[in-house]
């Protein structure tokens, strides 16, 4: 639930982190078009875009997914929180970068071709989420979905 992904003050903080940052270059390398007319609810349940984080698999919800990128050069932000990554200018829109991997307090690990930036909507505006591989889009039974367990969600504030 990207709505659960960060709190109040931490996405505000990074919608003005974006805003406040003078626009740079576009390092985003390649990008791929993630939705089209099919977005949204499917037929026979929900599409979501999964992805890969060590060897867990997660998704979130199609239409909350604005694009994939190739993992671009990320310029860090000082005093930024430890799991920011930084930002990135994604064809004159400066973007906030998560690193997932620290978000939830999973070992870091090298990025490789796989490594992928998905943009995603988190309520205050276009956030990128780096993660380890793309799985692709899944249908899923919106009953069979089940909410993060209390681990993973402790101490991100869903308000």
């Amino acid at each position: 639930d990207t709505a659960r992904l960060l709190s109040d003050p931490e996405a505000r903080a990074l919608g003005e982190l974006a805003r406040a940052t003078p626009d740079g270059r576009d390092d985003a390398r390649a990008t791929d078009a993630v939705h089209g007319d099919d977005r949204g609810r499917a037929l026979d349940g929900e599409q979501f875009v999964g992805f890969r984080l060590g060897a867990e698999e997660f998704g979130v919800e199609i239409r909350l997914v604005q694009e994939i990128i190739n993992l671009p050069a990320i310029t860090r932000v000082p005093q930024a929180p430890e799991f920011v990554e930084g930002i990135i200018n994604l064809r004159g829109t400066i973007l906030p970068v998560v690193d997932l991997r620290r978000r939830f307090g999973m070992p870091p690990s090298d990025a490789s071709d796989a490594t992928s930036v998905v943009i995603v909507d988190v309520g205050s505006g276009p956030t990128g989420v780096v993660v380890d591989a793309m799985s692709g889009v899944l249908r899923i039974a919106r009953e069979a979905v089940e909410p993060a367990p209390a681990v993973v969600t402790a101490g991100i504030d869903p308000s």
